[in-house]
């Protein structure tokens, strides 16, 4: 979050593909600086282990000699649906709307086992200290933009295909 211009781009992206491609050449910087014996683990978490998937099925497993997914998601998301809705909202709204539908869409479901009344982010953690602490952290708790949203349900959809592992 640090990189964002200002508040207002925290939770916006420019497009999926450039996630990927970034991560790319983070690996390429990184294989060059210590160089192709040293062993590579790539790791991603959340949306990080979409960005993690897809750049495992669009370069292999190629200078990677590992790969660990956490906290990843499949199919049954509502990636079509909220790609959908996100474009919508966007046209009417703009690429840098904060949609309180879509973050439900997204992570509305996630609760549902919580105490009533718990943190929005209570699925994050079982520990509320953590949960207050992430809660607290404006690099933590800003909700996405339409286009944030857009790209999110964009990786997760790519990563859910049936052809995904095939390419890996």
């Amino acid at each position: 979050g640090e990189t964002a211009a200002d508040a207002s781009d925290l939770g916006y992206t420019v497009g999926a593909q450039y996630m990927i491609e970034d991560a790319h050449r983070l690996t390429e910087l990184l294989k060059a600086r210590f160089g192709a014996e040293t062993p590579f683990i790539f790791s991603g978490h959340s949306m990080g282990s979409f960005i993690a998937r897809a750049y495992l099925s669009q370069y292999g497993r190629d200078g990677i000699d590992a790969a660990v997914i956490i906290g990843t998601a499949g199919p049954g998301a509502p990636t079509g649906a909220g790609k959908a809705v996100a474009r919508l909202i966007g046209a009417v709204r703009g690429d840098h709307h904060r949609s309180k539908l879509l973050k439900a869409m997204a992570f509305g479901s996630y609760t549902k086992r919580c105490p009533k009344g718990c943190s929005p982010s209570a699925w994050i953690s079982r520990d509320d200290a953590l949960v207050a602490r992430y809660d607290a952290d404006p690099f933590c708790s800003y909700l996405f933009t339409v286009r944030g949203y857009i790209d999110l349900f964009t990786l997760l959809g790519g990563v859910s295909a049936k052809s995904w592992a095939g390419h890996v």
